[in-house]
Order: C-alpha cells, then structure tokens, then sequence
C-alpha cells in the first residue's frame, strides 16, 4: 500500500515548476542596457539637432520643439522600461527565494514522516526534524513587495538586499547538506545506492568586500554581483529537479521493503 506521504512528496516535487524560477541571466543586466541606451538615444538626439541646427533655425521654432518632444519622450519612455524591469528583476529575485523555500520545507516535513513510518523516531529523524525546525524558524518569509518599495525609496537598501539573498541561501544550502546526508543514511540501509551526491551551489560572498568594489568601480561591480544573485539559486535549483526526482525513486521503492 503506497505511504500517503509518498504522495505528497510528489506533489511537492511537482510544484518545483511554479516556485524555483530558473531566471535568464541577461534579465538582471537589461535595466542598465535600457538605462545606457536611453542616455546614448538622447546623446544622438543633440548630434542630429547640433548637425541640422540651421535647417531647424530655417524651420521655426516649432520644428524646434518638436525635435525636443521627441528626444524628450523616448528618453523617458525607456528610462522608465529600465525602471521597471529593475523593479521586477528584484522582486523575483525574493520572491523565488521566498517560495522556494517554503516549499521544501514542506517537501522535507514529508519526506521526515514517510521515513519515520519505516524507522520510527532514530537519532538520525530527530536530528532531522531539528534541521527542519532551525529552517522554518530561521528561513522566513521576506516581503518582496515592501523590500522593493524602501529599494525605490531608499537606494542604499539594495545591499541590504543582495546580502540576504545571499547568505540566506547559503545557510539554507549548508543545511540541505546535513539534512541529505542524513537521508541518504537511511535509504542505504534499504539497499539503495544512495541519492545522487549534493554540491554546494552558493558561495559564501563577502558582502563588505562587494560593495568596496562596487563603489570603488563605480558601480561596474553591481553588475557581476546582480549576476550572482542570479546565477548562484539557478544552479541551486538545478540540482534540485535533478535530486528529487531521483529521491522520489528510491523512495517508491524503499516502501515495499
């Protein structure tokens, strides 16, 4: 008879689709394209005025007005594109940290009580249900939708920002570690060969060092740091699809044993 946990295990694994979004790299570096091209656009818009400047005079100051209209427009039309897809950028940014990990946390909690039906409360799931326990207490909910708006505010939030997300994956990895290895443990016992081994995905990023540079370069640095907050949860959720799936097998299997 299947384990009712088996299932919501699998339902769990399901929702991995909906919650670890795999974002494109370029998308974290199009805001400052948008904001670079809407600077040159405007740049270009002087040239062409400084070049016809007399054919313009010719024209009257209509034409004139016009001219500027227009530069005026599209400049402000793509700068606010920049604006916003940066807006969208950070909010996805914590709200995939956010619903990943409230989903496996309630992957795990399953995952906990499928195997304490077949090996009771060992010292292996007590100290796993201790992990899960530090990971709900310590993993909560950030919210997106207010960390967004003091960014728009207050500017110098962003670092605030880039540090959680980092760190917080960090320990949230650094427990997954533990918590796998003590699975994996389990599921051995049955005769499985074991799920497939876990890599730290997320370095640990000095965030003091990261913003020296990024001043010290102007803001050049910003730049490959948005692209490890960006890179390093892809790769983290990644190697999720690839280990539970792979979990979700040995598992079907252990309950007959």
């Amino acid at each position: 008879m299947s384990s009712p946990y088996l299932m919501i295990i699998k339902r769990y694994v399901s929702e991995a689709e909906k919650t670890d979004y795999i974002m494109p790299l370029w998308l974290p570096f199009l805001p400052a394209i948008l904001a670079v091209a809407s600077v040159f656009l405007l740049m270009y818009m002087v040239v062409i005025a400084a070049i016809h400047k007399e054919v313009l005079e010719t024209s009257g100051t209509a034409a004139m007005v016009g001219l500027i209209a227009i530069a005026g427009s599209l400049f402000l039309l793509i700068y606010i594109a920049s604006i916003a897809v940066g807006i969208y950028v950070l909010y996805k940014l914590i709200a995939r940290r956010n619903d990943h990990f409230q989903r496996t946390h309630k992957l795990y909690d399953a995952i906990v009580n499928f195997l304490k039906e077949k090996e009771g409360s060992t010292a292996e799931i007590v100290e796993m249900e201790s992990i899960i326990y530090d990971m709900r207490n310590e993993e909560t909910e950030r919210n997106a939708v207010l960390w967004v708006i003091l960014t728009v505010l207050i500017g110098v939030v962003w670092f605030y920002i880039a540090h959680f997300l980092n760190k917080d994956f960090r320990k949230h990895e650094l427990r997954e570690k533990r918590l796998l290895s003590l699975i994996n443990n389990i599921i051995k016992k049955y005769g499985a060969p074991g799920i497939v081994r876990f890599e730290e995905k997320v370095p640990d990023r000095s965030t003091l060092l990261y913003i020296i540079l990024t001043i010290v370069t102007l803001g050049f640095f910003g730049l490959y740091w948005i692209y490890t907050l960006a890179k390093d949860p892809n790769e983290h959720f990644k190697q999720h699809r690839v280990l539970e799936n792979q979990l979700v097998g040995f598992l079907e299997n252990l309950q007959f044993k």
